[in-house]
């Protein structure tokens, strides 16, 4: 199913618009959904990042964990080619 949505947005908008859609060759429908869906992955991305950091501030790691994680990720990262 597919729903209409009319939009109104500066000229200055809608000219660079109409030259990213020109070069991409894509139809302003096209280049609106694609907007909007970068607009909704990026809210559902931060959301995640915010959960992840209230869940962080309600329960942080504690020195046991830390020494665990730097012991084993020292001989990881020591034989990654750096150069």
């Amino acid at each position: 199913m597919t729903t209409k949505l009319a939009i109104s947005v500066p000229d200055d908008l809608f000219e660079h618009i109409e030259r990213i859609r020109q070069r991409t060759g894509e139809t302003r429908s096209g280049l609106a959904q694609r907007a909007l869906q970068r607009v909704v992955t990026d809210e559902a991305r931060m959301e995640a990042v915010r959960a992840y950091d209230d869940g962080y501030r309600r329960d942080p790691e504690d020195a046991s964990e830390v020494a665990t994680a730097m012991a084993t990720a020292a001989p990881l990262l020591a034989a990654e080619p750096w150069d």
